[in-house]
This record gives C-alpha cells, structure tokens and sequence, in this order.
C-alpha cells in the first residue's frame, strides 16, 4: 500500500516538473523588438556623425539609428539616456561631472614648416617654444629665422594661417591673446596654406593635422613636416618632447600629454551613464575600428592604435554579478530531484525487505556454530599451532619455522 502511494506521488511530480519545464522554454523563445536608435551630435560633429552612421548602417541593414544636431550648450547632452557625440563647444556636457564620457576623436593644430626649409636640422634640435611663437605674431620686427634660430643668417618668417574658426580659437589659446593678430600675418583655406608651405623654404604654417595627412594612410602630405614645439621652453626638444617624426607617434604623445592641450580639443562620446543598449556598444566599437578611417577626411584626428584599444577596453568589460535566485524559474529542477529521491528510496526499501526474507541454505552441508578454541581448530599435516605464535611448520630435516 505504501508502495503504490509513493509511486503515485513521484508520477505526480514528474507531471509537474515536465509541464514547468514546457513554460520555461516557451518563455525564453519569446522574441522581444528593438525599437529605433537615437544618437545627438553637436553642429560642427554633425558630417562626421552622419558619415559614420550612415556607413554602419549599411553594414548593419538590421540597425536603425537616426543622428540628430542640437545646440552645443544643450542640457540633454550627457543627461539623457542616449548617445550622444559632441565637441569641447559643448561646455555644459563636458563639465557635467555625473555623466559618462569617452574620447572618440580629436581636432588637433599644428605648426608645419617646408621639408626643404635650411635651418630644419637646428629646428629639429631646439624645437620652437610658445614665447617665440607668441614673439613673431606680435611683433612684425621679430619675424625673421634669427629670432628662432639665432646666429642664422637673415630671412624673413613667413606667417600662413588657415581660416577656420577652430584653428584660431586653439590659437588664440596657446598664445595667450583674445585674438590673433593680423599683421604679416596670411590667412586662407587650409588648400592655400599647405600649398603656400610646400612652395616657400621660410613658411610657417598653422593647420589640423587632419589637413596635411594623406587619406588611407599615415603619411603627411608632400614636402611637408610637423614643426616641433618644445613645450617645457628650455632651449631644446628633449627625448620626451620627440614626437614629430611619425604621425602615429605623434598621434599617441598628443593622447599622453607630450603636446600643448591649448592646440587640440577633443570629440567625445557623452551619455548620462555608461551604455548598455547593444545597438550603442555595438556602434561604438565599431567607432574606436572601422570608424576611425573617417575622421580624416571630414577635418579631425583618428586615435592612435593604443589609445583605441584602450578605449575599446572600457565598453567591452565585462562585469560579473551573482543575479538573485528566482525561485519559481528554478521549480521544475527542484521538483525533479525530489521526485527522484523518493524513487530511490522506494527501490532499497523494496531490496531490504525481500534480503530479509531469504535464508541462506547450502543443500546437503551444515555448519555448526563453535566457539574458537584449540580444539576447534583444524591444521594442515605438520603445521602447529600455539598461543605463544601464530604458527610453527616442521620441515623435513627436522627444522621447525615460527611465525
């Protein structure tokens, strides 16, 4: 009777176990659809922003994500939940302390000089500190080479500045003015100006790097070079400050320190927390990879290859957390194991009760029961036995063994 009732119950729970087992797997088949991906931008990011998510898009038909251009002191930039990519413009975003930000790019000003300039050599040794620079654009009586080079015969500097509302903003920045100033001074479209460099041995000329690079690669435009600044002023361009013979090395001093921040400002990429949307990770590593090849031809500075994994390594963490238990998932496997405990039980109940019930009987053999004794004990021919040892044996010569 209790047999039938325990089996009874254990048919029961494994009902129930196989039918909790059915709803789990039906719910995790549920599909759930993504809507549309917003991403903000500021005005001057808005080409560049387009660029990437058009391209993306067309690798990803699955995705959708839309660019909208809002004002640079927006206040949803870094408040709100989704991504965003903005400018240093964008003051409001970038001071905001509660928010999540990572740089994705950057707008960088650099003096370029003619590769066949003659006092080159002398230029790539002492390098020229902002106090010169901030000495030829004030005063036309200082633009000459010997106020940089000094004891090299006369030449005059020949100043060229491109005509864009970023390079002179970082600029006026690094040489201390409110604006720069005009006086043998040429400014033009960045066209203009590496043209005028590449023709004139005694140029100056202040641009983005972006505009002397040439696309698909790292190379610098023809005949020009990057005009070393030697930014702790002491006379000459220490091993720290040697940064201007590679444009990826270049690229990674700007990101460690080694140039001056006033001539750069960076593209970052803002929200009001890190992002978790798969869309906007997804996006974004292909922003720090495949993305990069479109900063150049759209004005800014793709990151240096270490800086770009190092970057990828803060969205592509991953975080471990102990989840807590859900009880009612986790039903079905616990009524199972009881279920299973219990027709383990039945089945060495049942074996116990039938042992018992068998005698053992050898037909034609019996054994009495002896206490153990001397007398009880039966020896092989020449083997003896005593309580002083555990055995003794005769050998044939008359020998005994003791054990």
């Amino acid at each position: 009777m209790k047999t039938t009732f325990f089996l009874t119950v254990a048919i029961l729970l494994l009902s129930v176990t196989g039918s909790v087992s059915s709803q789990e797997v039906a719910s995790k088949n549920t599909t759930v659809k993504q809507g549309e991906t917003t991403i903000m931008c500021t005005p001057d990011l808005y080409e560049l922003t387009s660029k990437w998510v058009s391209e993306y898009n067309n690798l990803n038909p699955g995705n959708a994500i839309k660019v909208i251009s809002a004002s640079y002191n927006n206040l949803a930039f870094g408040t709100a939940e989704n991504l965003s990519f903005i400018s240093t413009k964008s003051q409001t975003a970038i001071n905001n302390q509660d928010s999540w930000k990572m740089v994705v790019g950057r707008e960088i000003v650099v003096p370029i000089i003619n590769a066949g300039n003659p006092f080159l050599s002398e230029i790539e040794k002492k390098g020229v500190s902002r106090d010169e620079f901030i000495q030829i654009f004030n005063s036309q009586d200082k633009q000459e080479w010997g106020t940089l080079i000094p004891g090299s015969r006369t030449a005059s500097i020949h100043l060229f500045v491109v005509n864009d509302e970023s390079v002179k903003a970082n600029m006026e920045k690094f040489l201390q003015q409110n604006e720069i100033p005009v006086s043998g001074i040429s400014f033009g479209s960045k066209d203009d100006v590496i043209s005028a460099v590449q023709k004139d041995h005694y140029a100056i000329g202040f641009c983005k790097v972006a505009d002397i690079m040439v696309p698909g690669n790292q190379n610098l435009a023809e005949n020009i070079r990057m005009l070393p600044i030697d930014k702790n002023g002491n006379g000459t361009i220490d091993y720290m400050e040697a940064i201007y013979a590679d444009a990826n090395v270049f690229l990674r001093g700007v990101w460690i320190g080694k140039y001056p921040k006033t001539l750069y400002s960076n593209i970052y990429a803002v929200s009001k927390a890190a992002p978790v949307n798969e869309t906007e990770l997804a996006f974004l590593n292909w922003v720090l990879t495949d993305g990069q090849q479109y900063m150049v031809p759209n004005g800014f500075s793709e990151l240096a290859g270490s800086e770009s994994q190092a970057q990828l390594s803060k969205i592509n963490t991953v975080v471990i957390s102990e989840a807590p238990v859900d009880v009612a998932s986790h039903a079905g496997l616990i009524l199972l194991v009881i279920a299973l405990v219990i027709i383990s039980g039945l089945i060495v109940s049942a074996l116990v009760r039938k042992h018992r019930k068998q005698k053992i009987e050898v037909p034609g053999f019996s054994m009495p029961l002896e206490s153990f004794s001397e007398e009880s004990v039966d020896l092989p021919q020449g083997l003896y036995f005593d309580k002083s040892h555990t055995w003794a044996f005769m050998e044939k010569d008359g020998n005994i063994s003791i054990g």
